[in-house]
């Protein structure tokens, strides 16, 4: 078996190169080209959005054989690819030509109840965030664990403002789910595995290690890919660890998307905006408003990943309850959305004066 699974990974490491390194040459003729045309668009060139068909490729097909080699092709595991392909699907056209935001919300509710009640993920309880007292969601739980689902898509895809950020923090997700699951008999390893191999060759190209010529991004597809692979790896995870990992362990591992997404929303409301407009706000664009260049950035934001995720991991075994991390998760928010808010203001200040 072990055999098997090492020719699958070599498999992939061929089709994602040659998705990626061929993108220039492919990308065009499905008009997957972004072309910045915004203030916000941090880059000047047209480039390839070809991260999408490339995970969507390794995805289905690779992965899919894998598993199957394995045998760990289920009815749930169908559901998930069923979802998979909803947003895929979306991201695709809105690569090509830009839905409405309720169109994407739609397509992603859609992609998350395929995931949580075909595939049997609903998140059941919140732990011990309340001393000395379980929260059980009960008749909310499937409700719950949709709407998670959808802000973890939504916040890979927010957050995928700079070169190499989205793929990076779902690359530590990946790291993460792959040393929670360390078995090649485990379904979990062998999905994360297999697309951190190609979120790796996806990132030489990404950030120009293979030559600017060659650069390309996620685009919607990609990212929001991502979201979704992310949440269905740590709830499912999380659903057979339970004792180990946490509900809101599972928050800290993906807190910088999560903290990223929900304090740029609540700031657009709060000052009148709608939530799904575009801005600079991110914490990536804040980090640069602060002087810093993108790479510098981009090694910030992915530490912070790191050691939340860590945090998120063993804070059981660093003798700190589930309570206290979620009383930091309230702090952290609040000062964030505190900052975000207060750059909102002084740009409207500056471009007033």
């Amino acid at each position: 078996m072990h055999f098997e699974i090492v020719f699958f990974y070599c498999l992939i490491l061929v089709i994602s190169f040659i998705v990626f390194y061929k993108a220039y040459h492919w990308a065009p003729y499905f008009k997957l080209i972004h072309t910045p045309h915004l203030e916000r668009h941090l880059h000047k060139e047209g480039t390839p959005l070809v991260g999408g068909v490339g995970l969507f490729l390794i995805f289905f097909l690779v992965v899919t054989l894998e598993i199957m080699v394995s045998g760990f092709l289920t009815a749930d595991y169908m559901y998930v690819i069923a979802g998979a392909l909803v947003l895929f699907a979306t991201g695709f056209v809105d690569d090509r030509n830009h839905i409405k935001p309720t169109a994407r919300l739609f397509a992603q509710i859609v992609a998350a109840s395929l995931l949580v009640v075909g595939a049997d993920n609903a998140v059941l309880s919140l732990g011990f965030i309340l001393p000395g007292t379980a929260l059980f969601l009960g008749d909310w739980a499937t409700l719950f664990t949709i709407a998670a689902v959808v802000t973890a898509i939504n916040a890979f895809n927010m957050i995928d403002g700079i070169d190499g950020l989205s793929a990076g923090l779902a690359a530590v997700v990946l790291c993460f789910v792959i040393a929670l699951n360390p078995s090649f008999e485990n379904i979990f390893f062998l999905v994360a595995s297999s697309l951190l191999i190609a979120l790796g060759v996806f990132l030489v190209f990404n950030l120009g290690l293979a030559g600017s010529k060659r650069k390309v991004f996620l685009g919607d597809a990609g990212s929001t890919l991502l979201g979704y692979f992310c949440a269905w790896l740590l709830i499912a995870t999380h659903n057979e660890q339970s004792d180990f990992l946490t509900p809101i362990g599972v928050v800290f591992l993906l807190l910088i998307p999560i903290l990223d997404v929900f304090s740029v929303m609540f700031v657009r409301l709060y000052n009148g905006m709608s939530p799904f407009k575009a801005d600079q706000n991110h914490i990536h664009h804040l980090l640069i408003l602060f002087g810093l260049t993108d790479k510098k950035a981009l090694i910030i934001i992915v530490t912070l990943a790191i050691l939340s995720g860590l945090l998120g991991l063993f804070h059981l075994q660093l003798g700190i309850a589930e309570h206290w991390l979620f009383f930091l998760f309230i702090l952290l928010f609040i000062t964030q959305m505190v900052i975000v808010n207060r750059a909102v203001r002084l740009k409207n200040n500056t471009n007033f004066s």
